[in-house]
């Protein structure tokens, strides 16, 4: 596989590198330990190299954060799915949680959008994309958006089921 290539080369330069006494950096979106390419380079370097490991704000709470819509509430459960999952799963975690990350929402967005609406959920939905960076764009209402739209790789949606994802009020 090409990406296996890839991270088995950019290993092996990162652990030369540290092998010839330089300090070496691997700078991520996110967190790293959470839905990153960091974690492939992880296993092929642990315990070759000293390392630290810098946490970073998820993409999730970035988002929740910047569009004013909460995680979760008390005693709500929250679940975060890649949306490359399998169907079913997708749905399991909407019938079994409050609160529904749902990352690599670009290439299934339709799908996912149906999802949401078969279980009455659009209007408790937010997507955003590319949070935090300059293009960013925030979508409340995605019924609005057709399913036709390529979506940015970088595209979440947030769910809570006890949170309407109407634009908050402005002081």
């Amino acid at each position: 596989d090409e990406k296996e290539q890839v991270w088995d080369s950019v290993a092996e330069e990162m652990a030369s590198d540290v092998a010839a006494g330089r300090q070496v950096g691997f700078v991520t979106l996110g967190d790293a330990m959470l839905f990153s390419t960091w974690v492939f380079l992880l296993e092929r370097l642990q315990g070759r190299v000293p390392m630290e490991v810098i946490p970073g704000v998820t993409s999730f709470a970035c988002i929740a954060s910047r569009a004013v819509f909460p995680l979760a509430m008390e005693q709500q459960t929250m679940a975060v799915v890649s949306c490359t999952a399998p169907e079913p799963e997708l749905e399991q975690a909407l019938q079994q949680h409050d609160c529904i990350v749902m990352m690599k929402v670009y290439g299934r967005f339709s799908q996912v959008k149906a999802l949401l609406a078969r279980h009455h959920l659009l209007p408790n939905a937010l997507l955003m994309s590319e949070a935090s960076l300059p293009n960013e764009q925030c979508f409340r209402q995605l019924h609005e958006i057709g399913d036709d739209v390529v979506l940015p790789y970088f595209s979440t949606i947030l769910v809570n089921k006890q949170w309407l994802a109407a634009a908050p009020q402005t002081v």
